[in-house]
């Protein structure tokens, strides 16, 4: 992965390994001291030259955000590059815009495209970042963690009291949460689940347990943004069987394909086809596979 990203350095912990990466050198930031209150400051020599500025980035919607690392379902990782654009539509989707993501949990990996949703999604329409203590919770440890926050008690930091409005957990968590702690969800308004087939029992449990919240399915492979289609469960709408994949985020295009890229009808196979604003540039140091999975949308 460091390889192909084309890294020129890797920037670890201070008591992190010291080794090196092949030919990529590991940068230790200084750790955090407390300051010397007997320094006195001095001013650098008057012949030291001023250090030169660095060229601000030219500004476009298409400049790079991020390049994430995925295997999908092919084992081997490739690097999907994903536009500040894309990341832009995914913020301003109207399934957002509500006052249950004004505060939003966050604790996924940096590495999963969860966490652009989590963070980025709600830092560009203003939001705030209900941060999660870097600890393992077992399902017990999540309830008492999200429903002492909403009632500003004393398990969170000041800064995170009053607890999330809404929060993405995988569909593997999310099962487990509404099996062994239902009363998590009592805390939230709005839940986000995916990743994997959503168990329709524990929508049923989450709901029974906490009858004023708002299920949402939300699909979509790492090269979409994090989300491609959503399908929201509101809670007195009356649900028995799996949760469908739902509708399109907007500025997204749906379009199932045979393998001459035309449209199959109803009820016949084919291949999904997702286009529009959310979409990646490609796999990041590999055009022959961007060529075959990046098609050109065959009604222009």
């Amino acid at each position: 992965v460091i390889a192909t990203a084309g890294a020129v350095a890797l920037v670890c912990a201070p008591d992190a390994d010291t080794r090196t990466y092949g030919p990529v050198p590991v940068l230790h930031p200084p750790a955090a001291s407390a300051p010397e209150t007997t320094a006195v400051p001095q001013a650098p020599p008057a012949s030291a030259p001023d250090a030169p500025e660095a060229p601000p980035a030219p500004a476009s919607p298409h400049r790079l955000a991020y390049v994430m690392y995925t295997s999908g379902s092919t084992g081997e990782p490739k690097g999907v590059a994903v536009p500040e654009s894309a990341v832009l539509a995914l913020a301003a989707d109207h399934r957002f815009a509500g006052d249950a993501h004004r505060r939003v949990l966050v604790h996924s990996p940096h590495s999963f495209d969860a966490a652009t949703h989590e963070i980025w999604g709600t830092l560009l329409r203003g939001g705030e970042l209900v941060l999660v203590p870097d600890t393992p919770l077992d399902p017990a440890g999540w309830r008492t963690l999200l429903t002492d926050r909403k009632a500003g008690g004393a398990g969170g930091a000041a800064a995170t009291r009053g607890g999330a409005g809404s929060a993405w957990f995988t569909a593997g968590l999310f099962a487990l949460l509404a099996q062994d702690a239902p009363e998590t969800f009592t805390a939230l308004r709005e839940v986000w689940t995916g990743g994997d087939v959503v168990d329709p029992g524990a929508v049923a449990a989450a709901r029974a347990a906490a009858p004023d919240l708002r299920v949402v399915n939300g699909y979509g492979p790492t090269e979409t943004t994090t989300f491609a289609t959503a399908h929201a469960l509101d809670p007195a709408a009356p649900h028995d069987g799996p949760l469908p994949i739902g509708r399109p985020l907007d500025g997204t295009t749906l379009r199932v394909l045979d393998t001459a890229l035309r449209p199959v009808l109803p009820g016949v196979p084919g291949e999904l086809y997702i286009g529009g604003t959310g979409l990646a540039r490609g796999y990041h140091g590999r055009p022959g596979r961007t060529a075959e999975r990046f098609v050109a949308d065959p009604r222009g």
